[in-house]
């Protein structure tokens, strides 16, 4: 990628990482599919990190809290937080940054 788009305008250059990202269709499953894309970690080991997450991660985090604090109150995520409870900024609500798991 980094050869092909080396001369080409931030436009142009934009469109081929947006294009090469595609899932099923994209340049990275064309080259995937031609034997030209290859594989970092093993069949067993993605399939392993589909549902396992990494130790002492904020995704780690993520994942177990929703688990444990969703079925009692309601819980709003996003990549970065977790908020518990009601509004931000009202009685009774607490935000969790999970950066501070990284």
């Amino acid at each position: 990628m980094e050869t092909t788009t080396a001369d080409a305008s931030l436009p142009a250059r934009k469109k081929v990482d947006i294009r090469y990202h595609e899932l099923g269709a994209g340049y990275f499953a064309r080259l995937e599919a031609e034997g030209l894309a290859p594989m970092l970690v093993s069949e067993a080991e993605a399939r392993e990190a589909i549902f396992e997450t990494p130790a002492a991660t904020p995704a780690r985090m993520r994942g177990r809290l929703i688990r444990e604090l969703a079925q009692e109150q309601k819980v709003t995520v996003d990549w970065g937080s977790i908020r518990i409870g009601g509004k931000l900024g009202h009685l009774g609500a607490r935000v969790i940054r999970l950066d501070d798991y990284r």
